[in-house]
């Protein structure tokens, strides 16, 4: 397989499993959020549901060795993936989402459950599995099969600033089954948004995620800076771009996304 291809399985994989629906680090694929990456402690409200199509873009010419060096590739590599997401609030505080690619070779379950929400602060907590759709072409198999099943579980924190700022933080760990390159992951971000205007935020975020097969596998640390723009009370834009800082066993390169979250 050429090596463009594996980046390409690669980012996939990262994309639905490490990083969420607006490909980042959300882990927990199908839940929501008020920001770019991170995930906030708020829940669908019951009776509501969100649809989500999302696009990222992946690009790179470097990557981070074992010893934390960064290094050049031969030439620039790219890919994309456009993915879907569905949330519905079941009840008060709680929702239940999902979210798939256009290859349809895995499909996410994600859940939130508000644990407290108070006029400063919130917390909830998340959880979802991975399944496999079998959707794979045969020189796709040996790498997307690397990642056969996920579960994860994790919270997110909540907390106004002032009256147009506001930062939410997350935390989660994962364990994968079959036959995967690492055994288990923790995924941790933090995300700081100001209001613009009403309708305008701008938003940086940090993000991060460790592996794990026996001992310490592969890190990435990156930052992403973007915004939301709300064009109506059902429809809102998110924009942003990932650039990788540092990292250990991985590509390293920016990640530019797009998502458009509609409510009913």
């Amino acid at each position: 397989m050429k090596k463009k291809n594996q980046i390409g399985i690669y980012f996939l994989i990262v994309c639905c499993l490490l990083i969420p629906d607006k490909g980042s680090f959300a882990q927990v694929g199908g839940i929501s959020g008020s920001k770019l990456c991170v995930p906030d402690a708020g829940a669908v409200q019951k009776g509501k549901f969100e649809f989500e199509p999302s696009l990222s873009v992946f690009r790179s010419s470097k990557e981070f060795d074992s010893e934390w060096n960064l290094k050049s590739l031969n030439g620039f590599n790219d890919a994309s993936i456009l993915q879907f997401r569905i949330t519905l609030g079941v009840a008060d505080g709680l929702e239940i989402g999902t979210s798939f690619s256009t290859t349809l070779e895995d499909i996410f379950i994600g859940s939130k459950a508000v644990l407290f929400s108070g006029a400063k602060s919130s917390m909830a907590i998340l959880a979802g599995i991975s399944l496999p759709a079998d959707n794979k072409t045969p020189d796709d198999t040996l790498a997307s099969d690397e990642n056969k099943h996920s579960f994860s579980l994790g919270s997110t924190y909540s907390l106004v600033l002032s009256e147009v700022a506001s930062l939410d933080l997350l935390f989660s760990y994962s364990v994968y089954s079959g036959h995967s390159q690492f055994n288990s992951a923790l995924n941790y971000g933090a995300s700081l948004g100001y209001k613009i205007s009403d309708d305008l935020q701008a938003v940086m975020e940090l993000n991060g995620y460790s592996t794990f097969k026996s001992s310490l596998y592969s890190v990435k640390l990156s930052v992403t800076p973007g915004i939301t723009f709300r064009f109506s009370t059902n429809l809102l834009l998110v924009l942003g771009e990932q650039i990788d800082l540092l990292g250990k066993n991985d590509f390293s390169g920016t990640n530019v996304f797009c998502a458009f979250t509609m409510s009913f």
